[in-house]
């Protein structure tokens, strides 16, 4: 099985128009990961909340946040200048491919070097853009970047 992560990036525009803040998504996927069973993942954009297993391709092994690292050298300039600087968070998802139909066809794609993405797949209300409080996560599809 052939295993890839991937990024979602947090407080900026994301392609289909949302923002999702950081704070939505570490709620969400606090969430997510306290869901006590496999979490399945299908190939290419789904409509529906629900995951179809007759289309799985791949079994979502993590899910978490992580935080941009600050290379030791700008460290020490801003100790020095006192400026502060807004770290980065990211969401990171684990995958790995299946040995399903649509699993070799995600890992035939990855081996011919076409540039796939992961998509999250949930629920929630969304005002003028922005993702609000109450984000449910039900699934992470592998997607066309």
């Amino acid at each position: 099985m052939k295993k890839e992560v991937y990024e979602i990036a947090a407080d900026q525009l994301n392609k289909n128009g949302r923002i999702y803040s950081i704070d939505v998504l570490e709620k969400a996927v606090e969430r997510y990961n306290n869901i006590e069973s496999v979490a399945f993942g299908e190939l290419g954009y789904q409509e529906s909340e629900i995951v179809s297993l007759h289309n799985v391709s791949h079994v979502i092994n993590n899910a978490f946040l992580k935080k941009e690292r600050i290379p030791r050298k700008k460290k020490k300039q801003l100790k020095k200048t006192g400026k502060w600087i807004p770290l980065k968070k990211k969401m990171m998802v684990e995958v790995e491919f299946l040995d399903t139909i649509n699993g070799k066809k995600a890992k035939e794609l990855i081996d011919l070097d076409i540039d796939l993405d992961i998509g999250m797949r949930a629920v929630g209300s969304v005002v003028e853009g922005v993702v609000q409080e109450g984000l449910k996560i039900t699934s992470f599809d592998i997607i066309m970047k």
